[in-house]
């Protein structure tokens, strides 16, 4: 049983402005996250059929906590996503905000019906301060957060190539 998944890509931009130390980090990525949701992803849907019900989002490195802090700041009575993918997050950079950011969404409810599929690269990579989020998430006992995780003995660039197919498997099925 194939599945036809549609994957987007955004890559940073414009050229040479290096944006992504800007977009991908908090504070600046609640900026991003507000053009992502209320233009990027209606752009997408007027143009391609998407299933609501699971819809996916990934980042790799620094967008790996776009990704995370989207988890946390999602509607939690009507999310945007289903599962939240993070290939060996930076989570090292201002973990004091992201750590803001989670203890505020759970005042709201301590339960997210949503998967955070996260890898990291190891031994050159981010797979400790990943198994620290992870950690750390466990210890909050959040309801209906499923956490998978995988780690590839790769270098932090080939953590994309090494994790995408395992993760779309994953969530989508065999493709």
């Amino acid at each position: 049983d194939n599945r036809d998944v549609i994957v987007v890509a955004i890559e940073e931009g414009p050229k040479g402005s290096n944006r992504r130390m800007i977009d991908y980090r908090l504070p600046g990525a609640l900026t991003y996250l507000d053009f992502f949701q209320n233009e990027f992803l209606p752009l997408i849907e007027s143009t391609y059929r998407i299933d609501s019900n699971n819809r996916s989002i990934l980042g790799v490195s620094l967008s790996g906590i776009i990704t995370t802090a989207l988890l946390f700041l999602d509607d939690h009575q009507q999310p945007q996503f289903k599962n939240f993918i993070a290939y060996d997050a930076s989570y090292w950079d201002k973990p004091q905000l992201l750590r803001e950011l989670i203890q505020k969404r759970l005042t709201l409810s301590n339960s997210i019906d949503a998967n955070l599929y996260l890898t990291s690269a190891f031994p050159l990579g981010n797979h400790f301060h990943v198994i620290d989020m992870i950690n750390e998430l466990e210890d909050l006992s959040i309801a209906n957060l499923n956490i998978h995780f995988e780690w590839y003995f790769v270098k932090h660039e080939g953590v994309f190539p090494a994790s995408i197919e395992e993760t779309l498997e994953q969530i989508y099925g065999k493709l």
